[in-house]
């Protein structure tokens, strides 16, 4: 009887023992280990994405101010030559704004064209 004690308690304490150098040694290879590591490379994706999408914005900025710095510069262009190169009095004031809308509020000027009058308030 002492013997199948003995016996018993060997293999418990075998037991516990072989669970754990099993679960110290193949703990790290298990399915946490594997999600660390894809957990690691999707932060290692996106940190880079984030960077690619920080250097298209920059890009794109500086992109569109030298258009803006092109179109004000082919504005000016097309300006003095417009003054240069139309001497003709006719062609000059072609270029000119038209002077009623300026001197005249703009509900005077479209009426007297189109020759409205405000209505009557027969309330």
């Amino acid at each position: 009887m002492g013997m199948a004690i003995s016996l018993i308690l060997v293999l418990l304490i075998g037991g516990a023992l072989g669970f754990v150098i099993g679960w110290v040694r193949f703990k790290d290879k298990g399915p946490n280990k594997q999600l660390q590591e894809e957990l690691s490379a999707t932060k290692t994706q996106f940190h880079d994405y984030q960077v690619q999408v920080a250097n298209h914005l920059a890009q794109t900025a500086d992109l569109l101010d030298k258009i803006q710095n092109t179109h004000e510069k082919v504005q000016e262009h097309v300006y003095r030559g417009a003054q240069l190169l139309n001497l003709d009095q006719n062609r000059q004031s072609l270029l000119q704004p038209a002077t009623p809308y300026m001197s005249e509020p703009r509900n005077q000027v479209l009426g007297a064209q189109v020759g409205l009058a405000q209505p009557k308030d027969y309330a």
